[in-house]
């Protein structure tokens, strides 16, 4: 038996690809139905309280996986049938699963199982015909034999590479290409140098109307880096998959704090400190203690016994990014849902954000909006940082629009997150 390690990112961009109706000049819009045996939902892990324990998780975390790589439980989740009402894409799907019967030609029957990671494999079965796995152009080989929840004996991947957060990034670089994220609809100007200026609208669409030097005018003006940039990790590691369409001018901290909710936080506290409104600067931690820069600003400091006084006082930028990494030390997205207020998806506006909480959760911000001048269809353009702290960058979709979204009054999702329906909101007016 072959066991074959795929990420659960990679198995579901092709259903959402066909469940979300993507453009195609080829296929026709269908509706893709694939039966599983099981669902498994995640357990939450206690939520974190210090800077410490923030990096402890991840790197426990990056250490969990490499163990996971040789040993790992795993849980039935076999699919069964895909059925979509066009027999010539449900033979496709059925041959880029590794479906028996597909008319792709290896008649391998493979059953699919979910780990304690999240991670799902492909266990080829005894006797199935076709490729028993080789060495990939990242420099995938494979590994000892190990057990999984069937009693059965199997061969996984591991990787040889250095870099230890995205295995199968290649995987998922043809899956971005593969469904919809070449923006072969938008012009991508490779001069400009800020969200608005890099990316055009689509056909029949215009941005829509900002108040020069407001909020929403500030997500537009962003700056980004040289087109082509590649997303590194807080630690110099340089990010595999291709999942972003620009990376933002911000500098990195050499620290793995500034994640997705930190990522939200961050926006917002810029537009306000280049504005010189420092009072209104405040986000709660994951306590419910308020965090305002005020008391920075009036020389006290927040440490792990309380606010201290006597510290140096002022508004000066090294005073502003201490108070930042307090801030990205002691909130998350469970605080981030918490201080939000729900909107509509009608009142979506530039700056608001997604966030769904947990452990791990995740957020984004909407950086631009543009609507149909026929239809009143909005989209949107999303920024995000992530786990483990990484470059802020915009994402790409899986729409024939990417990197544009479009704005639904529904659950959502890119390449590498999702969000269920109503998880919108908007930063209250201190």
């Amino acid at each position: 038996m072959i066991k074959e390690k795929i990420p659960a990112a990679m198995l579901l961009a092709a259903a959402l690809c066909f469940t979300t109706g993507c453009e195609s000049t080829d296929v026709p819009e269908q509706k893709l139905v694939i039966e599983v045996s099981e669902n498994v939902e995640e357990e939450a892990t206690p939520p974190r309280t210090s800077n410490t324990q923030k990096k402890t998780e991840t790197a426990t975390a990056k250490k969990d996986d490499k163990q996971n790589k040789t040993e790992t439980t795993t849980t039935e989740l076999k699919i069964t049938s895909i059925s979509s009402g066009d027999e010539e894409l449900d033979d496709f799907l059925a041959w880029l699963l590794g479906i028996d019967g597909s008319s792709g030609g290896t008649g391998d029957e493979y059953t699919y199982y979910l780990s304690d990671d999240g991670t799902i494999y492909a266990i080829k079965n005894s006797g199935s015909t076709g490729s028993t796995g080789s060495s990939s152009s990242s420099g995938k080989s494979s590994s000892t034999g190990t057990s999984n929840s069937t009693g059965t004996s199997s061969t996984t991947w591991s990787s040889s590479s250095s870099n230890d957060y995205d295995d199968w990034s290649d995987w998922g670089d043809f899956f971005g290409f593969l469904y919809g994220s070449s923006g072969e609809s938008v012009q991508i100007n490779e001069s400009g140098m800020t969200v608005e200026t890099r990316f055009d609208v689509p056909e029949g669409y215009e941005r829509v109307p900002v108040t020069p030097g407001s909020y929403e005018d500030f997500y537009r003006k962003l700056p980004l880096k040289p087109a082509g940039t590649p997303v590194y990790y807080y630690d110099g590691q340089k990010k595999n998959t291709n999942y972003h369409a620009a990376v933002l001018d911000f500098p990195q901290l050499k620290d793995d704090l500034l994640q997705c909710a930190d990522a939200c936080m961050k926006m917002r506290a810029e537009y306000l400190y280049s504005k010189g409104l420092y009072d209104k600067i405040a986000f709660t931690a994951e306590s419910g203690v308020l965090i305002p820069f005020s008391r920075y600003v009036d020389g006290y400091r927040l440490t792990g016994s309380g606010w201290k006084s006597g510290y140096k006082k002022g508004t000066s930028r090294d005073i502003f990014d201490d108070y930042l990494r307090i801030v990205y030390s002691y909130a998350s997205t469970r605080s981030l849902a918490k201080e939000i207020v729900p909107i509509s998806m009608s009142d979506l506006r530039i700056g608001d954000i997604f966030v769904k909480s947990g452990s791990p959760g995740h957020s984004v911000f909407v950086v631009d909006m543009a609507v149909n001048k026929k239809t009143g269809q909005k989209i949107m353009l999303i920024g995000q940082g992530y786990m483990p702290a990484q470059d802020l960058h915009i994402v790409k979709s899986m729409d024939s629009i990417s990197p544009w979204f479009y704005v639904e009054d529904d659950s959502f999702g890119g390449m590498d997150f999702s969000f269920p329906k109503g998880c919108q909101g908007r930063w209250p007016e201190r």
